[in-house]
This record gives C-alpha cells, structure tokens and sequence, in this order.
C-alpha cells in the first residue's frame, strides 16, 4: 500500500494488475470527520493517493459577496464563514481594510482540507463592517492577494 501526501483531492485506487495501473474507487469524503473510506467486493491492494497543493497561485476566497445572514447559498451564511482553499502546508493569511490596516491575521500549518475559514470577525472577535477588504496569503512558496466583500 502507498500512501502520498493529500490536501486537496484524495481516492482510493485499486491495483490493476492487467493494466498496471491503478483504477480509482467510488469512495466516501468527509473533510470534517477527516476520513475517507470505500466498499470492495474482494480482497484488493489498495493505495491512498492524492495531490499536495505546494504554491499559491490556486489560492481562492469564497463566496463573494459573503451574506452572513443570506439565505442564497450562492452568497454563503454565518456558520460556513468565508473559505479560503487552496491554500499551500503552511503560511497565513493577513486581512486588511481598503485603507491598508490589518484586521486579522489567520496561521496555518498542516491543513488536512487546505481550507481555513474565517467568520468576519477582526483580532478582537468583533464582527467586522459591511465592505470591501483585502486578503495576503503568504507562505515559504510565494505571495497571493485578493478581494473580498461583506454585506450584513
């Protein structure tokens, strides 16, 4: 059995000795248990494999405009918060007003989902205003900035 380093897509594979290859299985993802698991009919080698995100250029944020009290799940809602995915094994993320001061800064390190969310809320824990903000994601790899909006 292989095992490689996973974040952000993971399956298990069967080995195929006719093809030499591995076929991939219908399997069960739960990013919040952090399991994965499938169903054989026989006894069979199986492998975990998967992809490590190592840069930062895939970085995203969503959703945006983020709703916390929407009800459209395209605008998201106050338990899921705003994700940022993608994100590579370590670095942090720096969140900033328009007018450049810092209103929160999120480390991370070992992320089994390369995801991290964050619920508009500044250093002190308050919730942060309706606007726009900017967000850094710096790690060993590089640098990535965007743009997010908050409507309340």
């Amino acid at each position: 059995m292989f095992l490689v380093a996973c974040r952000l897509s993971v399956a298990i594979m069967r080995k195929e000795n006719r093809r030499r290859r591995g076929m991939q299985l219908l399997s069960l993802k739960d990013k919040v248990l952090k399991f994965i698991n499938t169903q054989t009919k026989c006894f069979s080698m199986l492998m975990l494999a998967g992809s490590l995100n190592l840069s930062v250029t895939e970085v995203r944020c969503f959703p945006v405009p983020w709703v916390p009290g929407g009800v459209r799940a395209t605008t998201g809602n106050a338990v899921d918060g705003i994700t940022f995915g993608n994100l590579p094994p370590e670095g942090e993320i720096a969140i900033y007003t328009v007018s450049g001061n810092m209103i929160n800064k999120i480390s991370f390190q070992d992320s089994i989902t390369g995801e991290i969310q964050w619920f508009g809320k500044n250093d002190e824990g308050q919730d942060v205003a309706s606007g726009v903000y900017l967000w850094v994601v710096k790690s060993s790899v590089g640098k990535k900035t965007g743009k997010l909006i908050i409507v309340r």
